[in-house]
């Protein structure tokens, strides 16, 4: 009797925690043009104790072939002005470039309460886009207005010829004081510091971020970042492609073309990029493993990905 007293009042505590944890999700507008963007909130409305863990944005929107996430906004806590209550909320720019109508599904959050994860899923949204219809408002082109003239029009022919004639004289002007300084000073040899390879540069940048110990003293979401400049920095030197402005979801597909990169480095580098957006962005708040992950993969894909420099050798005339 005893026994099924615990699994019942066991059984109450799962569904009352599952009921305090709810995501709800809703569009700005319901219908925009093509290339116009619209705002995905999600409000996440779950105890003050319980912590965001992960959410599976990335999955749900790279499934998805004519919507594009643009941008994460930071998470908010928000207190209701006709209820007071207090709940979370997380919004996303996305744009479309195709019309049609497009279902985007619920996005799942995992959620940890009391020593316990659960999940929670948002419900899905539904987003129209139309073409732009070119035939409306257009104005018929006007003619070209002759303007008149006047002195001023006139002015700047005249003082294109003081202008050469000055600059000319002051050329000479130049030239004859570099010939007197180097006729009495000698010239000193410029010392050129050989540069470093971007892998190089890269590991011991990865090298320094570690002695810092910045997740170990509590400073995660900086730890993370510098993470993620440092591979977005290397992507530059290394490929020549643009990646620290770049927001994560331009440096994948332009980094995809690079005839040097394979399909298991650039996962490892989504992977590297978006757990990064997700810690400063979406405040998720990954565990010890996870922070040592991160940097053991910062190192793998610059290890994995540079550049090899064939040395050429000379030979003598027979060979040896």
């Amino acid at each position: 009797m005893r026994k099924i007293f615990l699994l019942i009042l066991g059984i109450s505590c799962v569904l009352n925690s599952n009921a305090q944890i709810k995501v709800d999700a809703y569009l700005d507008t319901l219908q925009i043009l093509i290339g116009d963007q619209v705002l995905v909130h999600y409000n996440i409305y779950m105890p003050e104790d319980a912590q965001i863990k992960n959410v599976a944005y990335q999955g749900v929107y790279d499934s998805l072939e004519y919507v594009d996430l643009l941008n994460i906004y930071s998470l908010k806590n928000i207190t209701s002005q006709q209820t007071g209550a207090k709940y979370f909320k997380q919004s996303l720019q996305i744009s479309s470039y195709d019309s049609g109508t497009y279902v985007i599904p619920g996005v799942e959050f995992d959620i940890q309460l009391d020593n316990q994860l659960y999940k929670a899923t948002s419900n899905s949204v539904v987003l129209d886009v139309h073409p732009v219809n070119l035939s409306e408002n257009l104005l018929p082109i006007k003619d070209i207005l002759d303007e008149k003239r006047n002195w001023r029009d006139y002015l700047k022919f005249a003082a294109i010829p003081l202008v050469a004639i000055l600059a000319f004289f002051l050329f000479l002007f130049i030239r004859s004081r570099i010939k007197n300084m180097k006729s009495k000073e000698e010239a000193i040899p410029e010392v050129i510091q050989p540069q470093l390879p971007a892998h190089e540069i890269a590991k011991q940048k990865l090298d320094d971020l570690l002695k810092q110990e910045l997740w170990q003293n509590n400073q995660v979401k900086e730890y993370y970042a510098q993470v993620s400049l440092i591979c977005r920095e290397y992507i530059e030197n290394r490929f020549e492609v643009n990646a620290v402005e770049d927001v994560t979801f331009e440096i994948i597909p332009n980094l995809k073309k690079h005839p040097e990169m394979d399909k298991y480095n650039l996962e490892t580098l989504r992977n590297i990029l978006t757990d990064a957006d997700m810690v400063k962005f979406a405040k998720v708040k990954p565990n010890e493993e996870k922070h040592q992950q991160i940097i053991e993969d910062a190192y793998r894909f610059v290890k994995n990905t540079k550049k090899i420099e064939i040395i050429k050798e000379d030979f003598d005339a027979d060979g040896l």
